[in-house]
């Protein structure tokens, strides 16, 4: 593939419904840029740049796929494996991928010495972009069926958390990739028919053909079906906490009937009194009862204190995983009501500054709670793809 383009010419194919192929030569991730660049300047022509993170991974995953593929017909001519045999097949995927990243050089070089290229073509025709990967060797039919396994179990699937959670077998490199380029075609609005995989006349042609008129972002239906179905296992305050937040809420609540309810906390009781007794307010002299604590803070920051509490409390449920995470909530709660004491100079906006600090990051327990690896496993995969974890946080 030449190291620059022509985007005069790229622009012009995509206005006049030419079709553009471009070659790649071995296993070249240093194409990925200029492809990338071609996926762009046809979006841009078709008004759809938005989508451009979610295809360049598609796009990237089709590349690689194909590329191994060619490397797995080196590796099982080296070994003396018939690919078309199951029993062959079997023997060669429990160590092709292992080999193939101890040994790049050398596949490279068998790669470049065999001219196994692949040809990646942009089509844009009739208000839809058609992108297609293809070499020059056929699927054997144990890869056909693995892929179509994959594509079946995909579509139990409703996020990526779901995918990333799931085991698969570690010995075809195509299981999860397929899986997770899915979720991204669902998450531009499109479903698993806009993409094939097939063999024609001694060729693989791996495509992605994407109606313009029927790309949308992740369905707000589809992303509520999944919190709605979570929601119940979700950590949730404790129930004195919970009636207490209620109670500031209302305007009918009286001081003693909230006073009463926090005596029967002995944290809340001690954490109320130490608030109240800082230097925060500055007060002559200490105060011990709960009922003039609760005039002196107001409904509103109790309230606001009733939330840092209840995190807190949420928190030290996971604390082995989760306390740099409440330690960064404090530094964080800290800054933004000194941010907005000194530059605001509002005291009336301190408390709500402190507690947006403190549940800035409520969404980790969420994370935590209900997929408590997937953070994890977003981060290797991530890396592994070399794609920014940003793209996978619509799930």
């Amino acid at each position: 593939m030449p190291t620059l383009i022509n985007i005069l010419d790229i622009q012009r194919a995509a206005q006049n419904s030419i079709p553009l192929t471009f070659r790649l030569a071995g296993l070249l991730p240093e194409s990925f840029p200029l492809i990338d660049r071609i996926l762009e300047l046809f979006l841009a022509e078709l008004g759809q740049e938005k989508i451009q993170e979610p295809l360049s991974y598609c796009l990237q995953e089709l590349i690689s796929n194909v590329q191994k593929a060619n490397a797995k017909r080196i590796y099982f001519e080296e070994h003396n494996l018939d690919i078309s045999r199951k029993e062959d097949y079997e023997k060669g995927m429990k160590a092709f991928l292992r080999e193939m990243s101890e040994n790049l050089t050398h596949f490279l070089q068998r790669l470049r010495d065999k001219r196994m290229s692949i040809d990646v073509t942009f089509h844009s025709t009739g208000g839809a972009l058609a992108i297609s990967v293809r070499n020059d060797v056929a699927l054997a039919p144990w890869e056909q069926l693995r892929i179509k396994q994959r594509i079946a179990r995909a579509r139990t699937f409703h996020s990526f958390f779901e995918v990333l959670e799931t085991q698969i077998d570690k010995t075809e490199g195509a299981g999860l990739g397929i899986m997770i380029l899915l979720q991204f075609l669902k998450r531009i609005g499109l479903s698993e028919e806009v993409f094939s995989i097939k063999t024609e006349k001694g060729k693989t042609i791996s495509s992605i053909v994407i109606p313009m008129s029927a790309v949308h972002l992740e369905q707000v239906r589809v992303l509520t079906e999944v919190l709605v179905r979570d929601i119940e296992s979700l950590p949730h305050f404790p129930e004195n906490v919970a009636t207490l937040v209620r109670l500031t809420e209302d305007a009918n609540a009286t001081v003693t009937t909230i006073s009463n309810h926090i005596s029967n906390d002995p944290t809340l009781t001690a954490d109320l009194l130490k608030h109240v007794n800082s230097a925060y307010y500055g007060l002559p002299s200490r105060v011990n009862s709960i009922s003039q604590a609760v005039k002196l803070m107001g409904m509103r920051s109790l309230h606001h204190l009733l939330f840092s509490f209840g995190f807190h409390l949420i928190i030290s449920q996971h604390q082995a995983r989760l306390k740099s995470l409440w330690e960064h909530s404090l530094r964080t709660a800290f800054y933004s009501s000194h941010l907005a004491r000194d530059f605001k100079r509002r005291r009336e906006i301190l408390d709500d500054a402190y507690v947006v600090g403190i549940l800035h990051d409520i969404g980790f327990i969420a994370v935590t709670s209900l997929h408590p690896t997937t953070q994890e496993k977003m981060r290797q995969f991530s890396t592994q793809k070399n794609i920014s974890p940003r793209i996978l946080a619509g799930c």
